[in-house]
């Protein structure tokens, strides 16, 4: 609850006195039940190209679900129509998700160590890895939104508005169906989003000094630019 402006009597004090706030936020406590499975299988060969070329190369499959919820009770938004959609307790992964799956998630890896000198080795490497998408936190959790979960802010914008809240009103029921939507925060996915993917990178040499020291060079990655905040 406001009380803070004064908007009613002037001074916030007075308002509070007489139970007549300027804004309430209604929250109903939910806990979702939620899991993802996955799995992952790779191939990989080295090939001795030449006496001081060795070529190492390997392809990845990965395989993540979007996170499930053992109730079904998750909820999302479509972001083309508005649509209101809920999850259910059996079918597809979508209709149990709300999710779409990624199953393109392949990822590449090349690697090569060219003895230029005895002493100097030249080395590169390149490859790709995804992140399954664990939401932890709050925000794009499906599993907390209506009608699992009431978070809502009504308020009064000016004086002559009734007050968001009085003391013998009491709280506004928590029950969804009496919610309206528009002030409600929504957390919602994109339906066909992609696994977040990392392409990394080395090239440079590798140089055997006096002392039992050694010269590497760097490793570089490149998180996908594309991959949406949350909303």
């Amino acid at each position: 609850m406001r009380f803070s402006d004064g908007r009613y009597t002037g001074f916030g004090y007075g308002d509070f006195l007489l139970g007549l706030a300027s804004a309430q936020r209604l929250t109903l406590f939910h806990e979702p039940d939620l899991y993802s499975d996955g799995w992952q299988t790779y191939i990989q060969d080295s090939w001795r190209a030449a006496p001081s070329l060795t070529v190492n190369f390997g392809l990845r499959y990965e395989r993540f679900s979007p996170m499930f919820d053992r109730n079904g009770e998750l909820t999302n938004i479509d972001p083309a129509t508005g649509q209101i959609l809920t999850a259910s307790t059996s079918g597809s992964v979508y209709e149990r998700t709300l999710i779409h799956p990624d199953t393109n998630d392949f990822a590449p890896r090349v690697g090569i160590a060219w003895t230029m000198k005895p002493k100097i080795v030249l080395r590169g490497g390149y490859g790709v890895f995804y992140q399954q998408t664990d939401r932890y936190g709050s925000e794009s959790q499906l599993g907390l939104n209506l009608p699992q979960l009431v978070d809502a802010s009504i308020s009064a914008d000016s004086a002559s508005q009734a007050p968001a809240f009085t003391f013998a009103q009491g709280f506004t029921s928590l029950a969804p169906a009496n919610v309206a939507k528009s002030v409600v925060q929504w957390r919602i996915q994109d339906p066909n989003q992609d696994t977040p993917i990392v392409h990394q990178f080395s090239f440079g040499p590798e140089i055997q000094l006096p002392g039992n020291t050694v010269v590497c060079s760097r490793v570089r990655r490149e998180p996908n630019p594309a991959w949406p905040p949350a909303a």
